[in-house]
């Protein structure tokens, strides 16, 4: 029998999908957005792809007793060479809430939480 030697920059076994983070993105520190793609790894495969079109944060009525925050956040993923989502509407719309980059943070989070645990029972 005759074993095939792995390369890694070739065919990784392990998850991997690429995340694009597209759009207004001014707004989050280079050091997040490391975060984001390192924990987008454990979802799908390195041929995969997580794209998030991000619009610009607004933040509506800071004078009046309930702020809002709202940012259109639209996902497009790839997972397995199939299309999971595409243009899906992902963002936020909070009352009483006006930190918009732990939202737009979380928010993230949460999606590459939701394909991990998708993926997970696709198996």
């Amino acid at each position: 029998m005759k074993v095939q030697r792995i390369q890694n920059n070739n065919y990784n076994p392990n998850f991997q999908a690429k995340l694009n983070l597209l759009g207004f993105t001014d707004d989050i520190p280079y050091h997040r957005i490391q975060q984001l793609k390192q924990k987008a790894l454990s979802v799908g495969t390195m041929k995969d792809s997580i794209n998030l079109l991000l619009s610009e944060p607004k933040v509506y009525g800071e004078s009046f007793a309930t702020p809002f925050a709202r940012r259109n956040i639209e996902a497009t993923t790839i997972i397995n060479n199939e299309l999971v989502h595409d243009k899906e509407p992902i963002g936020y719309f909070i009352k009483g809430r006006t930190d918009n980059l732990l939202l737009t943070i979380n928010t993230i989070r949460d999606y590459l939480d939701f394909l991990k645990n998708a993926d997970k029972n696709r198996k």
